[in-house]
């Protein structure tokens, strides 16, 4: 018999044991499916199936005690008890990167938790993997003992008895807003993402239910549930009247760190399937261009994350669009990981790095963040917050605060979430959050349902002879040398012409895959300074984003080091809205030599268009960002060398394009070597004629006549981009003075 079936009366023992407790449930099962075609563009590797049994963790601690309780992110990750944290829990809300020094409607929170038993093993062995601290293995074994010996189960804790059982109901609970409401923020997040200001947004809205004093849920309770329908994790927090209950069912990983290792596995795209159907599931989820492009995105958007803390080239996409179970659901994910830089670095600099998760978030994060805080009618608090729980100062595995149930001080309540797109169906998506609340009200009975005895005392027999591992009460202090990445992100404006010469000038436009580009930049060798260029209507104080500082006499002096060529090349980052929104991108592309090497990425390459006098258009009214298309050559690039690019797929997020037409017009000193067609084609006006036969309609790869100036409307960066590395290689090469 599996240990795990003891599982829920080893609960009830412990929770006899203490008054609150934090739980950390963890259930490791393989992909039941992997992309037949799937190959990982970052390493150059096909993905290989996983094989392993199927793997469980438990862990319990009793009465954990609160060591930094503030409701400021700057002040939590910059405290003692946190940036010191060899090991502990972290409980942290949802906070937009504009607000990282603003107080949230909840506190972030860091647990000691010194009094602990953790069980951990595959999912048929006979006995797991037994870890402990402090007192309460041994009270739990006692009690064993003389519940053996007596031959009498014991009974629940008195807590749950004596509240209303009447409010478990799903009827309880009610919506924070509208259908029409709902509906009114999906379309105004869609008309942001045809204007260009998004690519995917992750919208939330509320459901309330009873009060904290009707319902309380025990721990017995909670695990019980879990076992009835594991998630891949449980998350119980029950500690204190002044601190927040959670009871979350989340199927997804944030982050994964194993010493220098980390790995993070964003989910996209859910569909019903059961053991008969998964095949199906998997298949219409793989032939879903909504679904695709989604995952496409919230890939790239965290392997951008990676890349800010991880040795350049190191960051891989292990497993593209594979298949997981998660109950009755089936779900596509990716498996992003990569090498830390600095291989001691603080658990806290990683979750400042990259907090908010972007896959409940959208991209780019910083502008999504801004649209949801506008739109959204509540605060999110906890929900789609984070979950750590750090064994030492090398090791920790966390989890997002999604499919849960939260109460403050007065009501319970949930979060539903939905993925928007600019191919976003607005009723499919209203119709998808009362199937997410059908399952969350099972949830919610099971949860909170009573159970006043249990009958398999003796299945906990195994425990009285386990090999125990004593963790000692020793703190370790992990002390991080600073992270190099994150010394970037410091506010300055000292420049040293001696210091940056030669380097590539990386102008960043805010976008959620810059640092994809900037580490494929760095991993072929290349010196390169990271400058923001903030859009001018953004009213947002820019010290907050903890960028380098753009104050004009910073600007100046950049433009001037520019213009005399203390650089080797710049590089023009995407980003959100139109060219016209950077004065200091625009600036620096005046004053740039035009003997020097300019790279210009999605809104890079526009800005170059627009420069030379060229229209933009909308890319068609339903944009498909993440979209795959073939490139259809017209002229064989000069400066790119030979490179041969047709028939292969690259990765486009534009919902502005130019037309090959409008700049063969206008801007006849650039060469149009590629062309893509519309996904939607706009009539052509009268006026217009093609002056060469190109097959497509719209630019996607362009070059100067003269200069060494190359525009490129998709992202070669992106990991579904197949001749990307490819590009990057020969730009490098261009830089170096190869071509």
């Amino acid at each position: 018999m599996s240990w795990l079936n003891s599982i829920g009366t080893l609960a009830h023992l412990l929770e006899r044991q203490a008054h609150h407790w934090i739980c950390f449930l963890q259930f490791e099962s393989p992909h039941v499916a992997r992309h037949p075609q799937a190959t990982d563009q970052s390493c150059g590797a096909v993905t290989q199936p996983h094989e392993g049994e199927p793997w469980v963790r438990c862990f319990f601690a009793a009465q954990p005690v609160v060591e930094c309780c503030e409701f400021v992110a700057r002040d939590f990750y910059s405290h003692p008890a946190v940036r010191n944290a060899a090991s502990g829990a972290f409980l942290i809300p949802y906070s937009p990167l504009d607000e990282f020094d603003r107080p949230q409607s909840v506190p972030f929170l860091k647990f000691a938790c010194e009094n602990f038993l953790e069980l951990s093993g595959t999912l048929h062995g006979a006995e797991p993997r037994v870890r402990a601290r402090g007192t309460v293995l041994d009270r739990c074994l006692s009690d064993l003992r003389e519940q053996l010996l007596s031959g009498s189960p014991p009974s629940t804790g008195a807590v749950l008895q004596k509240k209303a059982t009447d409010h478990r109901s799903d009827a309880s609970w009610s919506p924070s807003e509208s259908k029409q409401s709902l509906r009114e923020m999906f379309e105004s997040l869609m008309s942001l993402m045809r204007d260009g200001e998004s690519y995917l947004a992750n919208a939330s809205t509320r459901l309330y239910g009873p009060t904290r004093e009707q319902v309380e849920v025990s721990l017995s309770a909670f695990v019980s549930s879990w076992l009835q329908s594991p998630s891949r994790f449980g998350v119980f927090v029950s500690s204190g009247a002044e601190v927040p209950a959670i009871l979350c069912f989340s199927p997804e990983r944030f982050v994964q760190r194993e010493g220098g290792r980390i790995v993070t596995e964003p989910i996209k795209g859910t569909a019903k399937a059961n053991a008969a159907e998964q095949c199906l599931g998997a298949s219409a989820l793989w032939n879903s261009t909504k679904e695709m492009c989604e995952q496409k995105m919230v890939t790239d958007l965290l392997r951008n994350d990676l890349n800010a803390l991880c040795v350049p080239g190191s960051v891989c996409v292990e497993a593209p669009f594979a298949m997981r179970c998660a109950g009755e659901l089936l779900q596509m994910q990716s498996v992003i990981s990569g090498q830390l830089q600095e291989p001691q670095i603080a658990h806290a600099d990683i979750f400042r790095s990259m907090l908010p998760a972007g896959s409940v978030i959208g991209t780019p994060k910083f502008a999504v963040g801004q649209q949801l805080r506008a739109l959204e009618k509540s605060q999110r608090g906890y929900y789609t917050g984070v979950f750590a729980l750090a064994d030492d100062a090398q090791n920790f595995e966390s989890t997002l605060l999604i499919r849960g149930f939260f109460a403050g001080k007065e009501l319970w309540e949930v979060g539903l979430g939905a993925g928007i797109t600019a191919l976003s169906d607005v009723d499919f998506e209203l119709a998808e959050f009362d199937l997410k609340w059908q399952s969350f009200a099972q949830r919610w009975l099971a949860a909170s349902a009573r159970t006043d005895s249990i009958s398999d005392t003796e299945g906990c027999r195994w425990l009285l002879g386990a090999q125990v591992m004593q963790q000692h009460n020793v703190h370790q202090s992990a002390v991080a040398a600073p992270c190099a990445a994150l010394k970037q992100l410091s506010p300055s404006i000292a420049l040293d012409a001696n210091e940056l010469c030669n380097h590539i000038l990386f102008v960043d436009h805010l976008d959620s895959f810059s640092w994809n580009l900037l580490a494929a930049l760095r991993a072929q060798g290349c010196p390169t300074t990271r400058v923001v260029s903030h859009p001018a209507k953004n009213e947002f104080a820019q010290a907050n984003t903890q960028e380098l500082s753009a104050s004009c006499a910073w600007e100046e002096l950049l433009v001037d080091f520019a213009a005399q060529g203390v650089f080797s090349a710049l590089v023009f980052s995407p980003g959100p809205g139109r060219p016209e929104d950077y004065p200091l991108s625009q600036n620096l592309l005046r004053h740039w030599p035009h003997t020097k090497p300019l790279l210009g990425v999605c809104l890079g390459h526009q800005l170059l268009l627009t420069d030379a006098g060229c229209s933009l258009r909308r890319a068609g009214s339903r944009p498909a960002h993440g979209r795959a298309q073939s490139l259809l050559m017209a002229e064989q690039p000069q400066w790119l060398t030979s490179l041969s690019l047709e028939p292969q797929e690259c990765t486009f997020y534009n919902s502005w394009n130019i037309a090959c037409d409008e700049a063969q017009l206008r801007a006849p000193q650039w060469r149009v070597c590629a062309s893509v067609a519309d996904v939607e084609t706009p009539d052509k006006p009268a006026s217009m004629e093609l002056l060469t036969p190109i097959l497509g309609n719209s630019v996607a790869l362009c070059e100067h006549r003269k200069n060494p100036w190359i525009g490129m409307q998709f992202h070669p960066e992106s990991f579904a981009t197949v001749p990307g590395k490819s590009l990057i290689a020969a730009f490098v090469a261009l830089c170096r003075g190869g071509a």
